[in-house]
């Protein structure tokens, strides 16, 4: 590591030192977020102690845990179905 020197003042001290390394995002592989929105749920209180304990035991923000579940269910229908449950959807509730 390089001696510093400190005879700039202590301004000198936060500068960046071009010397360092920069640092790499930490997940490469992680997809580019979407759009997102805010809501309110109500959920029963022992499924989301459970949801909040999953999300504690695997070191992840609650939002992300939910967000998986919502994408498991999702899961379940083809991409005709989806298409035309949100096309009905959206065509009745304007």
């Amino acid at each position: 590591m390089a001696k510093k020197n400190f005879s700039g003042g202590i301004d000198s001290l936060f500068q960046r030192n071009e010397q360092e390394p920069r640092k790499e995002p930490e997940d490469k592989n992680k997809s580019i977020e979407t759009e997102s929105t805010r809501t309110t749920i109500i959920v029963n209180v022992s499924t989301y102690d459970k949801i909040k304990a999953i999300a504690y035991w695997e070191r992840k923000p609650i939002k992300e845990v939910i967000e998986k579940s919502f994408r498991l269910i999702l899961d379940e229908y083809s991409t005709e179905e989806l298409s035309e449950i949100v096309n009905s959807y959206r065509k009745n509730n304007p």
